[in-house]
């Protein structure tokens, strides 16, 4: 379990670099330029990956995919975008609060409706807990020194 716990972790702090990375792109050539550079080395790689790992010579292997499954791709591509064009304009820690806060509801969410949680109750606390954390921020950020 602690290995897990430390590739979330790493895996955390990966897409927290990646998203100040593909802000900075944006800054300089849009979100939707940042979005497409993210997405297409993203790809290479994982191409490369499915390659080495599994080959190509299974024909099915995309068919036996249900096709719903694709929209994770749309998501993905929107919060690339969403992020690139969010963050220079909120700072880096604000909106990766934001993200985490929502991906924490949703989880809670889709955990209580699986019955993985022993109280939703205190899921979502938590839920709010960090969300008035990020208010925390953002009103003490605008009051005066």
């Amino acid at each position: 379990m602690a290995f897990m716990i430390l590739l979330a972790f790493v895996n955390g702090l990966a897409v927290s670099l990646s998203r100040v990375v593909d802000a900075r792109l944006a800054l300089a050539r849009g979100p939707v330029a940042a979005s497409a550079v993210s997405h297409a080395a993203g790809f290479l790689v994982l191409l490369a990956l499915v390659a080495a790992v599994e080959g190509f010579n299974s024909a099915g292997m995309w068919s036996e995919v249900p096709k719903v499954t694709y929209l994770s791709g749309v998501a993905s591509a929107a919060f690339v975008f969403l992020s690139s064009w969010v963050i220079p304009r909120m700072g880096a820690l604000k909106s990766i609060l934001l993200v985490v806060g929502g991906q924490m509801l949703c989880g809670a969410m889709i955990d209580g409706a699986m019955g993985r949680v022993q109280s939703l109750t205190m899921e979502l606390l938590g839920v709010g807990l960090v969300i008035a954390g990020i208010n925390i921020l953002h009103f003490a950020a605008r009051r005066p020194a």
